[in-house]
């Protein structure tokens, strides 16, 4: 059964990243499907960030730092630590025993929703998993089975930007 058109035009339409789809000819549906709660369960680290065509992107803001892991917990907290840096394994070991900054769920279509601490809005995010290795032909990037695509809309009507997360090894749940 296919996906429907919608979920498609999302994330094909957005332009985000041609490098996390096979040729245009292979369709979404047969590479990822929607997250579930026990897929993002652990430690991982974003790998691509991608923002559209014209979307706003304030560099300033830890969400597009270039460096970034989020660690979601089995009792529905998450962690988040952002950095202009290379995150260290000290900085990873500081992040598992800081404080956790908020809540997490997946909901019933697959996305994540995020709520963090002090704030009133919650966050949400279009969520799939990839169920095949798909490499980019042009750049020769791959986009392994298990890896996370989050596409952030922050209220517009179209998608602004992308995360692609991969999951580390070691400590994390």
């Amino acid at each position: 059964m296919r996906r429907a058109r919608p979920l498609r035009s999302l994330l094909l339409g957005a332009s985000l990243w041609a490098s996390t789809l096979p040729a245009a000819a292979q369709e979404l549906a047969d590479v990822t499907r929607p997250c579930r709660q026990a897929d993002l369960i652990g430690a991982w680290q974003v790998i691509r960030l991608g923002a559209a065509p014209g979307a706003r992107v304030d560099r300033s803001d830890p969400a597009f730092y270039p460096h970034q892991e989020y660690v979601f917990y089995r009792n529905a907290t998450v962690r988040h630590v952002a950095s202009q840096t290379r995150i260290t394994g000290a900085d990873h070991r500081a992040l598992l025993s800081a404080a956790p900054e908020g809540t997490w769920a997946v909901d019933g279509e697959g996305s994540l929703l995020l709520q963090r601490a002090g704030q009133t809005s919650l966050e949400r995010s279009a969520c799939l998993v990839l169920v095949k290795e798909v490499v980019e032909p042009k750049k020769h990037l791959r986009s392994l089975p298990g890896d996370i695509l989050l596409t952030d809309s922050r209220g517009a009507t179209q998608p602004q930007y992308r995360r692609q997360l991969r999951k580390l090894d070691g400590p994390g749940e």
